[in-house]
């Protein structure tokens, strides 16, 4: 068997034996049980002239799920959760996975009598508190305080399990390498660890966490391979400003370790947000947003960002977050709140604007969409990348079946090429659950 199998097998055993001694069910009746079937569709159109080209995409995936209860003793609770899906898309005609495969324990009491005890065992979402550095599914184990004068949250997670078209951890040049490599059955191997502190029930109900998360890369450094290993240092802060208005605020320092063969070099980043929401329901239900999001870029004192797994930064043109400043805003109602249909009432029409600069001038990014690969001419002091455009019109048809259609426009900047022509995507989206 070779290291990478004899580490998985003994990752998943040490998770079972974790398993049989912290729930022991035998003791205890069954509660209550459900399942369900969700089928979600994806038909998304993308046009620009400058490539002459159209490109469709087409992605549906069905999901089986089911979930059972246990009552434990002192009102604690027991909940096992498994969801396995199939996914078609045009890259790939068939994908069987396991998409969540957890037991969740909540237990009042456990620590002390104020303190209520969590505890998350198997494949499910790890998430940093701001989404920007890490959001993706992992096997591990999540342990929670609440409760007490400081909430704490400790978790660690292995992803060398993923399928590797289901993995989007991709942080070195291998791993982007191995994204489309068919014989390459597993995603990147890295472990995760995440500390967070949390502070309840403060003034004006503002929450306030600080976390460190670290990244290991399990991968061999040679002369054709490189290794990143990374820390993540977060301030979090989210909350009502006055009436109707909330916030969410962030700022990450990241430290940074790179390895290929005997070379070797440590890096400083750094990554901050906000976002403002102003929420009217006596307005047909409007919602106002405005946000910012920035990524360093390489400099004189700071280098280029690189999260754990890259967060969304646009609908029709998707930069990499290194290098990057965007100003966004949006905005939404439902005109028939006050219908008796329920239908009617949950219409929702939305409407929403970006700006993309460069946080250096002196420096590339890195695109998705069509414009996937496009470099920013380093030779050109203009950091304006362009605007996108964004109309969306959202519906829940039925209490278990909802659509969205999303049209957009990316209007690139000068710094994008002279000739770079504009960039346009529709998409339609179906939802239904049995």
């Amino acid at each position: 068997m070779s290291r990478a199998l004899r580490w998985r097998a003994s990752f998943v055993a040490a998770l079972a034996m974790l398993a049989l001694v912290a729930f022991d069910t035998r003791a205890y009746a069954l509660d209550g049980a459900d399942w369900g079937v969700t089928i979600d569709s994806a038909t998304t159109m993308r046009r620009s002239r400058e490539l002459d080209d159209t490109d469709w995409e087409q992605r549906i995936r069905a999901a089986l799920w089911a979930e059972a209860f246990w009552q434990l003793y002192h009102d604690g609770t027991l909940t096992v959760t498994a969801e396995g899906s199939y996914t078609y898309s045009d890259d790939r005609d068939y994908l069987f996975d396991v998409d969540r495969l957890r037991m969740a324990s909540v237990m009042p009491g456990a620590l002390t009598p104020d303190t209520v005890l969590s505890t998350t065992l198997g494949r499910f979402v790890f998430r940093d508190p701001t989404g920007t550095v890490l959001s993706h599914v992992a096997d591990g184990v999540r342990i929670a305080q609440a409760g007490s004068a400081v909430e704490v949250e400790l978790s660690g997670a292995y992803t060398g399990l993923l399928l590797n078209p289901s993995s989007s951890i991709r942080m070195s040049a291998a791993d982007i390498a191995e994204d489309d490599d068919d014989d390459e059955h597993f995603g990147p191997r890295r472990i995760l660890g995440q500390l967070e502190l949390r502070l309840p029930d403060l003034p004006g109900r503002q929450r306030v966490a600080a976390a460190l998360l670290a990244q290991r890369d399990l991968r061999d450094a040679d002369d054709t391979e490189d290794t990143v290993n990374s820390q993540y240092y977060t301030l979090f802060g989210a909350g009502p400003l006055f009436a109707n208005a909330y916030h969410s605020t962030f700022v990450t320092l990241a430290t940074l370790q790179t390895e290929r063969g005997d070379d070797d070099e440590s890096l400083t980043a750094l990554s901050a947000g906000t976002r403002l929401r102003y929420l009217r329901e006596d307005w047909l239900a409007s919602r106002f947003g405005i946000a910012v999001l920035y990524g360093s870029g390489p400099g004189d004192k700071l280098d280029r960002f690189l999260p754990i797994t890259q967060p969304p930064t646009g609908t029709v043109f998707q930069p990499r977050i290194a290098n990057l400043l965007t100003f966004g805003a949006s905005y939404a109602l439902r005109p028939w709140i006050e219908h008796s249909a329920l239908t009617a009432q949950n219409v929702e029409f939305g409407a929403g604007a970006r700006v993309f600069l460069r946080a250096q001038d002196d420096s590339g990014i890195e695109t998705g969409g069509l414009l996937a690969g496009a470099l920013v001419d380093p030779d050109s002091s203009k950091r304006y990348l362009g605007t996108e455009l964004e109309l969306a019109l959202r519906a829940r048809l039925l209490p278990d079946l909802g659509a969205s259609l999303t049209g957009g426009m990316f209007l690139p900047g000068d710094s994008l090429g002279d000739d770079a022509e504009p960039e346009y995507l529709a998409r339609f989206e179906l939802s239904l659950s049995l």
